[in-house]
């Protein structure tokens, strides 16, 4: 196996996280396989405070 690359079965459980977490309301950073978001930035803007 190539360096960086991931087994079939790796890229099953990615795409199974993906579809999960979509389904739970989160949106995927198309970036970022890993990083999933709760909110908007303007949603998160209007609801949070920024920390100083």
């Amino acid at each position: 196996m190539k360096v960086g690359a991931i087994s079939d079965k790796q890229l099953q459980n990615r795409l199974l996280l993906r579809r999960m977490m979509r389904y739970g309301g989160y949106t995927v950073l198309s970036t970022e396989w890993w990083h999933f978001n709760g909110l908007s930035r303007d949603a998160a803007k209007a609801k949070y405070k920024a920390i100083e």
